[in-house]
């Protein structure tokens, strides 16, 4: 969609003016934020965003004014622009006239300040341009860490299933541990009640003691 045109729908649909077929904008050159890098505004919020918000990702940290600023969204002599109109919308004064009050009344005050609507428009078109650019950049950050920490998760959950298989070989070497014991065990106590008969036959006095299966004591015979 050309520019003039693109102006137009933005003017209806705030109700600022009314556009007719026959009304014409001038041609003017947005400003083209999405040629324009990024790598210096990540480099420089690296720098300060890090350190000043402590935020996780600094990209997001950025203040709105910043960006548009690095993003090199021209200001004009009048001083106005879409932000300083969205901040007199929000005056105490404003704020009590009904919408098409406002409308007139701001548009009496554009007229006064002698600010061309076109600029405020432009304004807003370019802020749009430069917010939508800084989304894409601040979404190809987001993918970047996602694929990074998707590939650390990865990795962790390796990690857990080999621990798990360690527990299970170790829990499973114990089982088989206590079991060989408990055979061993029963085989002693074969012995000892071996020696307990041997003993009997000479005297009557308890020398021998006997072990348990259950509980690995040794009680003496009667």
């Amino acid at each position: 969609m050309k520019v003039a045109e693109r102006l137009k729908k933005i003017a209806a649909s705030t109700g600022l003016i009314t556009c007719s077929d026959s009304t014409s904008i001038p041609e003017t050159n947005v400003m083209q934020t999405r040629t324009l890098s990024l790598t210096e505004l990540q480099q420089e919020f690296d720098r300060t965003n890090r350190q000043q918000s402590g935020a996780l990702s600094a990209e997001l940290a950025v203040d709105f004014d910043r960006l548009f600023e690095a993003m090199k969204v021209p200001a004009f002599s009048h001083g106005w622009n879409a932000k300083s109109v969205a901040t007199y919308l929000q005056s105490n004064d404003i704020l009590k006239l009904n919408r098409q009050e406002t409308k007139q009344t701001l548009l009496r005050v554009l007229q006064e300040n002698k600010v061309p609507l076109e600029d405020i428009l432009m304004d807003a078109v370019n802020r749009d341009n430069a917010l939508d650019a800084y989304e894409q950049f601040a979404h190809g950050k987001l993918q970047e860490r996602t694929t990074k920490r998707q590939a650390e998760i990865a990795a962790l959950e390796r990690e857990i299933a080999q621990c798990n298989e360690r527990i299970q070989l170790t829990e499973k070497l114990q089982s088989q541990d206590e079991e060989a014991y408990q055979v061993w065990l029963r085989k002693k106590i074969a012995q000892e009640e071996d020696l307990v008969n041997v003993v009997s036959m000479i005297t009557s006095e308890n020398k021998i003691s006997v072990g348990s299966v259950n509980s690995g004591t040794k009680k003496g015979t009667k």
